[in-house]
């Protein structure tokens, strides 16, 4: 009680918070700020802008057909070969980081590219799934709200409120029925988010709510939930993909983030975020474990689909104890390319490796955790 009374009591003042906020800044700045900092071996800065990143490569373009070469050696001796490996310059991150994580962005020049189009064509989106498809073990993740049917691309009502005539023979297709059918045919995990509102005003103008809030529920919602009634609720309304896309993700996952009140920093990540039940929450027998609603962020949801288990077996919650637990996560390893051993070798999926094959996660009563964050500006590829 002690301890609860202390921590509520330097939260509560804002002196004491921002003190803590200097000394955790000041303390991931010497320790984990990795953006004026050179690689040991190449001298290469670790975040470097993306034009840098451009430039870089061209001048290295001897070391890129080395490096092409390799590659092209260990396709003949049958070995597997990531697009990620092919496609992208090798750059040195951060101790600590994850080299086999690509960020794909959409720039200014990417607008230009498409006469400043804008919202992009999703067949884009499916031809990115479509490209990724000879990439062993790779997992795709949309930083992208696919909440509105898309019909065919030029006219959004097209397909949608009133047919369109093909011209010169072309193939009229929603943008939806094609991305979702790439996602269906993909080999690997795809995943997207969405949103979940702090109001629930916008339920009445959401198309087809009741239709993608039963998919959400199905096929995105977390079962084995304990002690829920502690856990404290921020948001109320899931606003859901559009069905057929919900349909075919391999998972799916919250796009919220949760920005410290005090300091106005992103510190922690949702990881399980409960929704109440508004019809059930005043009947004599609501329980809140199995009556409320609890999303994965997607984060965790990614997580879940590296690991290769199963949202509603596989996960276990309790808010009173603080944990999330990733249960069943199967023995399994894939190939990388480390260069220090001159070729392929084997990684077990998981991090740390234990008999019980599981992971826990704490969290606090709003099913947050703390961002274990390296790197800086840049530092990530």
């Amino acid at each position: 009680m002690i301890a609860l009374a202390l921590a509520l009591f330097l939260k509560q003042i804002p002196f004491f918070a921002q003190l803590e906020e200097f000394s955790v800044s000041r303390l991931f700045q010497l320790t984990r700020n990795y953006e004026n900092v050179r690689d040991p071996e190449s001298g290469a800065l670790y975040c470097q802008t993306p034009d840098a990143r451009a430039r870089a490569a061209q001048s290295q373009s001897q070391n890129a057909e080395e490096q092409d070469a390799q590659l092209a050696e260990l396709r003949d001796q049958g070995q597997a070969v990531s697009v990620i490996q092919s496609a992208f310059p090798v750059v040195p991150v951060p101790p600590g980081i994850r080299d086999d994580i690509e960020i794909i962005g959409i720039t200014t020049a990417d607008i230009n590219e498409v006469n400043f189009q804008w919202p992009l064509d999703q067949r884009v989106y499916a031809a990115i799934i479509d490209r990724m498809v000879p990439s062993e073990n790779s997992l795709l993740l949309f930083d992208i709200n696919f909440i509105d049917i898309k019909g065919i691309f030029g006219g959004s009502g097209c397909g949608v409120e009133f047919n369109c005539q093909p011209i010169g023979g072309r193939e009229l297709r929603g943008q939806t029925d094609i991305l979702s059918e790439s996602i269906r045919n993909s080999p690997h995990p795809i995943l997207a988010d969405y949103p979940i509102e702090v109001s629930v005003a916008q339920r009445e103008s959401e198309r087809n709510y009741e239709g993608r809030l039963a998919v959400l529920n199905e096929r995105g919602r977390i079962r084995h939930v304990r002690n829920g009634g502690y856990a404290t609720t921020w948001v109320h309304l899931p606003i859901g993909p559009v069905v057929p896309i919900a349909e075919t993700l391999d998972n799916m996952g919250a796009a919220n983030v949760f920005i410290d009140p005090v300091i106005n920093v992103n510190r922690r990540i949702p990881i399980v975020i409960r929704v109440r039940n508004r019809e059930r929450m005043n009947e004599l027998d609501y329980d809140p474990n199995v009556d409320d609603s609890f999303y994965p962020g997607i984060a965790f949801a990614t997580a879940l689909s590296y690991y290769g288990v199963d949202l509603a077996e596989d996960v276990e919650v309790d808010f009173l104890n603080g944990y999330v637990k990733i249960k069943n996560i199967p023995e399994r390893s894939f190939q990388r390319l480390d260069w220090n051993a001159g070729g392929m070798v084997d990684v077990d999926i998981m991090a740390r490796p234990n008999p019980e094959r599981t992971v826990t996660i704490p969290i606090d009563n709003q099913g947050l955790m703390n961002i274990n964050f390296r790197g800086g500006l840049y530092c990530f590829p």
